[in-house]
C-alpha cells in the first residue's frame, strides 16, 4: 500500500487496485472512491508527500488529537495453508493537524510505536483472530474476526459508523507465531492475547466485572501433515476473582467481596462454556507462599459456591507446580497430565478430517507466565504424540528430531514473548522448555529476569499501560466524527423547512356487511396528507373498492393488503407518492386452535422526508377477558412480522396500531352501563383491560389519545344506537393508539350506525422536516470551503510526490 498525505487529506491506495480510501484532515469526513485522483485534488505535486506501507493500522486519539497510524515495515514469519504472517516491527503515526503541546505528543507517539513494534501479527489472508478450524463465511477478516483478539478493532470503530467497505481493515493480535516446516510436516504455534481486560502486570490482576481475566491468551499448537490439518487449543488467565497487587512490595488484596467474585467467576465461566465446551482448570499456585495460598484459598470458596451449577461442564484441579518439581524435577508435570488425561482424551482436537475439540484446558499460575508455559507445553507434546501415533509418524516425536527440538524452541519463544508483553522481561524459565532443564545458566538468568520485572514494575509499566489504553481507546473519548453533518445541523434553516404533516385513522368493523357510507368516511373537514382505513369483516370489498379509491380526490394508493376479509389501505397526497422511500408490508395470522376465528394484522412502514411511519391495523379476538390473551398476540404481532426481524420493535417518528382490538371491560356490562350513566368515566378506564395494557403490559410504548364518553362499548348503549350482544360482558373493541413524536388532535366516533361497530376515527399532526436538496448542496459546499484545513504536525521521512510525475 502507499500512504499520500497532503494538507488536505490522507490518501491510502492498494497497488494493482482501483479504488482510494480517502480522509479529509478538515472534515473528518472518510471514504473509499474509484474515482479519486491525488493529482487532481487541486494540490501542485510538491504540496503530497507519500511513504510506502503496509497497511492502514487505524485512527488512534492521543489526548485530544487524532493521529493516522500505518504499518512501514513487517517482518514475514512464516506460511501456514499458503497464507503468510507478518510480525509489525515498524509504524508511522501522523496527527492529523498540528498539536499544541508537541513534547508530550512525540513522548506519546514513541512509546506507542515501542509497544506495537514486537509481538504483533497480521496476515491478508490468515484469520490470526480465529482457531485454524473455524468455517469461513466468505466475509472479510474484519468481518469474520473474533472481536476480543482483535486489538484494532476499535482504530477502525468510526470507518465502519462511515460505510468504509472493511476491506482495508487489517485486524492485528498480539501474542506470538511461530511455524517450522521440513518435507511434508509444519508445526505451527500461535498465541492471541484478548484485549478485553489487558495491562502490564501489576496493573491488571484477576477478574472484571464483565467476567474478562487478565493475561487471558488462547494458544493454538497447529500440525499440518501432508493436506491433513490438526490443531489443539489451551487457554490461560489470570486467577478469576477479584484481586490485585499494589506498592513497591506487591501486597496481594481482594478488592471485591466474596459474592462479587461469584457472580464474576459465573460470567467467565459461561463465556468459556459457550466458546470451547467443558473447561478444565489447573491451578498451580503454591502452597509455601502464604499470598499465593490466600489466593488459592479464595478460588476454591469461590469454586465450591458455583460448583453445583456447573458440575457438567468444568472440573477444578490443584497442582503445586514449586513442591511438585522441587530440585527442577519438570517430568513430574507427567502426574498431572495423567490426573486429567480422561479429559484430554474426551476434549479430543481438531482435524480436517471432521473430528472437532470438545473442550479446553485453563491453567494459572501467579502471573500465568512462566509456570503455566511449562504446563501447556507438556500438555501440547501429549496430545502431538497422540495425533503423531495414529497418523503413523510417531517417529517425528523421537528425542532428538528436528520436530522436538522445533517444538522446544516454539514454546520457549512463546513463553518469552508472552511474558515480555505483560511483565517487560522474558520467562523466568524458559530454559526449561528450551532445553529440558533450567541449569546454572538458566538460573542466572532467572535471577536478571525477575529483578529486570520489579524494575519495569515500578519503573515502566505506567507509560506502557497508558499505550496500551490509548491503543484500545479505553479512556480517551475523542473520535473521528465527521464533521460535515453537525455543521449542516447547525445550518438546517438554510436549507429546509419545518412542516406539520396531518394523520388521518379509520377503522371499522363491519360485523359481515358491504362497505357503505363512503362518502361520510372519506370526507374531512381539514386535510389530511396521509388516509389509513383498516376494515375488519367486510363482505364483497372488491365491488366497493374503486368507488373507495375515486373518493379520495387529491390522494394516491399508497398500499392496499387484503386478506380474506380484512383490509388495510394507506393513501397519500398525490404530489408527496414520489418522496416516499422504503416503502414494506407484511402481513401475519395469528395462531389458532379448533373453532377459533382465524384473525391477524397487516402493517406498512415507510419513510417520508427523513422521517419514519409504521401503521399496523389488526383485527384481534378476545376469548376469556384476562390480559394474558392479548398479550400474546401483540407481541406475536411485533416480534414476527417482517421475517421475524423485529422491525416493528424499533422506534418510529409514526406509529399507529389500530383496529379492532377486542379489548373487554374485566366487569360486567350492568357495572360499565351504571359508571357511563352516573359519567364515572375514571371507573371506566380502571375496569378496561387496555389501561392495563398501557399501563404494565405489552402496550407500553403505546398511548390513547384523551377522549370522554367511551361510545363504542358493545352491551351499553341504547339498541337504537347498537345491536346487543346478548352478553354479560362490555366490549371496547375498536381502538388506535400511537407512539412517536406524534401530536394527537382528533378521537372520535363517526356517527355511523350500521352496523354493531362505530367506525372510530383519530387525527394526528407530525412536524417534519422538508429539504431542499438544492439548497442543502449549496450549503454543502459552503460549509466543506469553511472548513478549512489547520497545518500539518511533524512528518516521518517521506517522498515528495512530484518524483512520480
Amino acid at each position: 500500500m502507499r500512504l499520500y498525505v497532503s494538507v488536505k487529506y490522507f490518501v491510502i491506495h492498494w497497488p494493482g487496485q482501483t479504488t482510494y480510501l480517502v480522509l479529509e484532515r478538515h472534515t473528518h469526513r472518510v471514504y473509499s472512491s474509484s474515482t479519486f485522483r491525488i493529482f487532481d485534488s487541486g494540490l501542485s505535486p510538491e504540496e503530497i508527500f507519500y511513504i510506502d506501507i503496509y497497511f492502514f493500522l487505524g485512527v488512534i486519539p492521543i489526548n485530544t488529537v487524532l493521529c493516522i497510524a500505518v504499518v512501514t515495515k513487517a517482518h514475514e514469519k512464516g506460511v501456514v495453508l499458503g497464507k503468510t504472517i507478518y510480525e509489525i516491527s515498524e509504524i508511522e503515526i501522523i496527527e492529523f493537524n498540528r498539536c499544541d503541546d508537541p513534547r508530550n505528543l512525540e513522548n506519546s507517539k514513541s512509546n506507542i510505536k515501542k509497544l506495537l513494534s514486537s509481538g504483533f501479527y497480521f496476515s491478508f489472508s490468515y484469520a490470526l483472530t480465529l482457531n485454524i478450524g473455524h468455517e469461513s463465511q466468505g466475509g472479510t477478516l474484519h468481518d469474520e474476526s473474533d472481536k476480543s483478539f482483535y486489538w484494532n478493532f476499535e482504530l477502525y470503530k468510526e470507518f465502519v459508523s462511515q460505510d468504509v467497505d472493511t476491506i482495508w481493515f487489517i485486524p492485528i493480535i498480539q501474542g506470538f507465531f511461530n511455524v517450522y516446516s521440513r518435507d511434508e510436516v509444519t508445526l505451527a504455534l500461535l498465541s492471541r492475547r484478548s484485549c478485553e481486560r489487558v495491562g502490564t502486570r501489576y496493573n491488571c490482576r484477576g477478574i472484571d466485572d464483565n467476567g474478562n481475566v487478565a493475561n487471558f491468551v488462547e494458544t493454538e499448537q497447529i500440525l499440518i501433515i501432508t493436506d491433513k490439518v490438526f490443531s489443539y487449543m489451551q487457554i490461560r488467565g489470570s486467577v478469576p476473582v477479584y484481586w490485585g497487587q499494589t506498592g513497591v512490595t506487591a501486597q496481594m488484596l481482594f478488592t471485591k467481596t466474596r459474592d462479587m467474585s461469584v457472580l464474576a467467576f459465573s460470567q467467565h465461566t459461561d463465556k468459556l462454556i459457550e466458546k470451547y465446551g467443558h473447561v478444565t482448570m489447573i491451578n498451580l499456585l503454591t502452597s509455601g507462599k502464604s499470598f499465593e495460598n490466600n489466593l488459592t484459598n479464595e478460588l476454591e470458596a469461590v469454586f465450591s459456591k458455583v460448583f453445583p451449577k456447573y458440575s457438567q461442564m468444568i472440573s477444578y484441579n490443584f497442582f503445586d507446580f514449586h513442591m511438585n518439581c522441587k530440585g527442577h524435577k519438570y517430568h513430574k508435570v507427567n502426574s498431572l497430565i495423567e490426573r486429567i488425561s480422561v479429559f484430554l482424551q474426551h476434549y479430543e482436537y481438531y482435524s480436517s478430517d471432521g473430528t472437532k475439540q470438545k473442550g479446553v484446558v485453563r491453567t494459572n499460575c501467579l502471573d500465568c507466565l512462566d509456570r503455566t508455559n511449562v504446563v501447556q507445553s507438556f500438555i501440547s507434546w501429549d496430545i502431538l504424540m497422540t495425533i503423531l501415533r495414529k497418523t503413523n509418524k510417531d517417529h517425528l516425536g523421537k528425542k532428538d528430531s528436528s520436530f522436538s527440538k522445533a517444538f522446544k524452541l516454539q514454546w520457549a519463544d512463546n513463553g518469552d514473548y508472552l511474558s515480555f508483553q505483560y511483565t517487560g522481561t522474558g520467562s523466568t524459565i524458559s530454559a526449561v522448555t528450551r532445553d529440558g532443564s533450567l541449569g546454572l545458566k538458566g538460573l542466572i538468568m532467572q535471577g536478571i529476569t525477575s529483578i529486570n520485572r520489579f524494575y519495569n514494575a515500578t519503573i515502566q509499566d505506567d507509560e506502557k499501560q497508558t499505550s496500551i489504553d490509548f491503543i484500545l481507546r479505553r479512556k480517551n473519548k475523542t473520535t473521528l466524527i465527521n464533521k460535515i453533518p453537525e455543521e449542516m445541523d447547525k445550518r438546517s434553516q438554510e436549507y429546509s423547512q419545518l412542516i406539520d404533516l396531518r394523520i388521518r385513522i379509520v377503522t371499522w368493523n363491519l360485523c359481515g356487511d358491504p362497505l357503505s357510507y363512503i362518502n361520510e368516511l372519506t370526507s374531512c373537514e381539514d386535510f389530511c396528507t396521509i388516509v389509513a382505513f383498516a376494515f375488519q369483516h367486510v363482505e364483497d370489498f372488491s365491488s366497493h373498492e374503486k368507488i373507495l379509491i375515486s373518493s379520495m380526490i387529491d390522494y394516491s394508493l399508497l398500499k392496499t393488503i387484503q386478506i380474506d376479509d380484512f383490509i388495510l389501505m394507506i393513501f397519500i397526497e398525490d404530489k408527496l407518492h414520489q418522496d416516499v422511500k422504503s416503502l414494506d408490508q407484511d402481513s401475519i395470522s395469528l395462531p389458532h386452535k379448533g373453532n377459533m376465528p382465524k384473525k391477524g394484522a397487516s402493517a406498512v412502514v415507510f419513510e417520508l422526508w427523513g422521517s419514519s411511519f409504521a401503521f399496523i391495523a389488526c383485527n384481534l379476538v378476545n376469548i376469556d377477558g384476562r390480559n394474558s390473551v392479548h398479550k400474546d398476540p401483540i407481541r406475536y404481532i411485533h416480534s414476527h412480522c417482517f421475517n421475524n426481524t423485529k422491525k416493528l420493535k424499533g422506534k418510529f417518528d409514526c406509529k399507529v396500531l389500530f383496529g379492532d382490538l377486542s379489548f373487554k371491560a374485566n366487569t360486567s356490562s350492568c357495572q360499565v352501563h351504571s359508571f357511563v350513566d352516573e359519567k364515572d368515566y375514571d371507573q371506566v378506564f380502571k375496569a378496561e383491560q387496555l389501561a392495563q395494557s398501557i399501563k404494565y403490559g405489552c402496550l407500553s410504548e403505546y398511548k390513547e389519545p384523551d377522549f370522554t364518553l367511551p361510545n363504542n362499548i358493545s352491551g351499553v348503549h341504547d339498541k337504537e344506537e347498537y345491536e346487543d350482544f346478548g352478553s354479560s360482558e362490555a366490549f371496547w373493541s375498536d381502538r388506535i393508539l400511537y407512539s412517536g413524536v406524534l401530536v394527537p388532535e382528533v378521537y372520535r366516533d363517526l356517527q355511523i350506525y350500521h352496523s354493531k361497530h362505530r367506525p372510530k376515527e383519530a387525527q394526528f399532526v407530525l412536524q417534519v422536516k422538508r429539504i431542499n436538496q438544492i439548497l442543502r448542496k449549496e450549503t454543502e459546499n459552503k460549509v466543506y470551503q469553511e472548513l478549512r484545513p489547520r497545518p500539518l504536525g511533524s512528518l516521518p521521512k517521506m517522498i515528495c510526490a512530484k518524483d512520480l510525475i
